[in-house]
């Protein structure tokens, strides 16, 4: 069946060769007509006129219209310094409902400011493409304090997404689809007794209900790397490296925090010094599962808890499972405060495999 509201053609909703014209004014009903499969033209009734667009109004639902944003790239033309923030920042508001934002495969981009989308429903994020933070180390950390506060909050995410049934996926060829943060140099200007700069971002933060991630990739994060907030949200196949090449730490280069229910992260690679996943406080209903951890990690934490006194810090069934722990500093750990109250319920790490190489 075929609509035709003032001339403008619509999707086969039912697929009968049958044909419902009629004119969108109040005097509909003295203008419809049924064409049937033989061609004729019969005039309706008003009030058969009117059951018919009833019927048809509940059979097929409004369309939805997908959009797929292709995020165009300066990087080549600009020989690697003009910032692609302003177009990936526009497609991420064009293709915030129902579409798809595109990292063209093998495509370098500079993102000099950070991404914020918090709005996102039904968005499918293709980052197939390789993204690269900013590499002056005083320039970020003049954008963090501004950023910071403006906003009044103690974090700026360079990515932020927000939002339902949000879908990152990356690709599973190693070659391209990473985020480099260029944390080399954050780690190495970070001088003895210091636990790492002021003023360092987060990189990414997943608050989402309903969502998937998928061959995330991180090299040389400058700390943090994902902080997973909401419920619902299955996370496989990433990779963490942040492998220091001169000695330095890479302080706080946590690779999951976790404060969130219903989650599910499978088959991780990552090599970082901090926490490979941190479950925090309001964390219920967490499976880590398969892969392998390494480098300096402090492997598979809960916690911490009980910073704030004055709070009740509460995870429930939190399971790590088949994990390989090579050279981490910590496989399992349990991290709480002095002082601090709350219920840890339910908490297993079965499977653990542990090696030391020298």
């Amino acid at each position: 069946m075929h609509i035709n509201r003032s001339g403008v053609d619509h999707e086969n909703i039912v697929g009968q060769p049958s044909h419902i014209s009629f004119n969108a004014s109040p005097t509909c009903a003295t203008v419809c007509f049924v064409q049937s499969a033989f061609g004729t033209m019969a005039p309706l009734s008003s009030v058969l006129c009117a059951s018919a667009l009833a019927v048809s109004a509940l059979a097929a639902p409004p369309p939805t219209y997908h959009q797929t944003c292709n995020i165009p790239s300066q990087y080549a033309s600009s020989n690697g310094t003009a910032d692609d923030s302003p177009a990936i920042a526009a497609a991420f508001a064009k293709c915030a409902n129902g579409g798809t934002i595109s990292f063209a495969e093998g495509v370098n981009y500079n993102v000099f400011n950070p991404i914020s989308a918090l709005n996102l429903s039904n968005v499918t994020i293709e980052m197939y493409g390789n993204l690269h933070l900013p590499q002056n180390v005083t320039y970020v950390q003049a954008l963090f304090n501004d950023t910071t506060y403006a906003s009044g909050s103690s974090n700026l995410y360079w990515f932020a997404f927000a939002g339902s049934d949000i879908q990152y996926i990356g690709t599973p060829n190693v070659t391209t689809g990473w985020i480099d943060s260029y944390g080399q140099a954050w780690w190495d200007a970070n001088l003895y007794p210091g636990t790492g700069l002021v003023g360092r971002p987060h990189l990414l933060q997943f608050n989402v209900t309903g969502g998937k991630m998928q061959y995330f990739k991180s090299r040389n994060p400058i700390a943090w790397n994902v902080q997973l907030s909401g419920s619902d949200i299955e996370v496989s196949d990433t990779f963490i490296s942040a492998y220091s090449t001169t000695g330095s730490f890479p302080f706080n280069t946590d690779g999951f925090d976790v404060s969130a229910t219903d989650i599910t992260i499978k088959d991780s690679v990552i090599f970082n010094a901090d926490d490979a996943i941190a479950v925090q406080s309001g964390s219920h209903n967490i499976l880590f599962q398969g892969g392998t951890i390494g480098y300096q990690s402090h492997g598979m934490s809960i916690g911490s808890l009980g910073q704030n006194q004055a709070s009740f810090a509460n995870v429930s069934n939190i399971l790590f499972d088949d994990i390989t722990a090579i050279n981490t500093v910590y496989a399992a750990r349990f991290k709480s405060w002095e002082g601090g109250q709350g219920l840890a319920k339910n908490i297993s790490w079965t499977n653990i495999r542990t090696y030391k190489y020298v």
